[in-house]
């Protein structure tokens, strides 16, 4: 999250706003967290699924936790689809919508009781890979545009250094590897107080 508590012994430049909740300043896009009850550099969000806050020190370490669920969620439901029409017999309409609606085609009697939680647990695979490809598409347009979740929001682009810059800023020196490969050493560029303007900001 960012070693906020250093913070404030450094002089504070105008543009830093001031947190009622911490008692002190805060820098530019950083936020203060009501879960964690702490103002987080560079914050994205609060992400309830690790349990903290999305920002400067960390960000590159969600996206990783995003691409490799992603990329296991779309393995898990290629490989189910096999066992799944071998327990539906086939994987026509009927078959799709007994996913998409299980307690609906169970209690009309369209599946067994065995049928029914294969339908379920499809179900869940299936909305787990649509929520994580959403979580990956939202990541990826914030990366694009250098942006947060407060900034893309907002439309602001003022930090936009271009896909290659913003991945560096984001994932480290090591940014073609660092997607993937959490534990490899990829230091980032900037501090997290200060960042460069993309040059339509300037």
């Amino acid at each position: 999250m960012g070693d906020f508590a250093t913070l404030q012994s450094l002089q504070q430049p105008d543009t830093w706003r001031y947190c009622t909740s911490c008692i002190g300043y805060q820098p530019l896009r950083s936020h203060h967290c009501r879960q964690c009850d702490v103002c987080v550099l560079k914050r994205d969000h609060h992400c309830w699924f690790s349990g903290c806050c999305v920002g400067h020190a960390n960000q590159r370490f969600y996206c990783c936790m995003i691409v490799n669920v992603w990329l296991a969620a779309i393995y898990a439901n290629c490989f189910h689809l096999d066992f799944l029409s071998h327990v539906m017999g086939g994987l026509g309409f009927s078959t799709w919508l007994c996913v998409i609606l299980p307690h609906v085609a169970a209690l009309t009697g369209f599946l067994s009781l065995n049928q029914f939680f294969v339908a379920v647990i499809s179900f869940l695979a299936l909305f787990s890979l649509i929520m994580l490809t959403w979580l990956l598409c939202i990541q990826l347009a914030q990366l694009r545009h250098g942006q947060t979740k407060y900034e893309r929001l907002k439309g602001y682009i003022t930090y936009d250094l271009g896909f290659i810059g913003n991945a560096r800023y984001m994932l480290g020196s090591r940014w073609f590897l660092a997607w993937l490969l959490p534990w490899l050493p990829s230091p980032l560029p900037g501090d997290g107080i200060s960042f460069p303007r993309s040059a339509k900001a300037q």
